[in-house]
């Protein structure tokens, strides 16, 4: 639930990365052994039994041609004290 009491489902990017694997079609395991991860562990990743580090994120979206951009939500400046809410 969000403030106004109202169910909004948040895209994360997590839940962009798991669409993208799913539907670049390829296997799960082939885009592993692709972007020289580990099998197992992107396989749980999609299936949300468990999360992965960001730099298997990184090896599977520079595998699949994706790029991280900041489309929305508080501005931040990665050399400012101030972080992100």
């Amino acid at each position: 639930m969000n403030c106004t009491g109202m169910d909004k489902r948040v895209n994360t990017v997590a839940d962009q990365l798991r669409d993208a694997i799913r539907g670049c079609g390829e296997s799960v395991y082939a885009v592993a052994k692709g972007a020289g991860v580990d099998a197992s562990v992107l396989g749980r990743f999609v299936r949300s039994e468990r999360g992965i580090n960001l730099g298997t994120a990184a090896k599977v979206c520079a595998y699949l041609g994706l790029t991280l951009i900041c489309s929305a939500g508080p501005q931040y400046s990665p050399g400012s004290r101030q972080q992100p809410r």
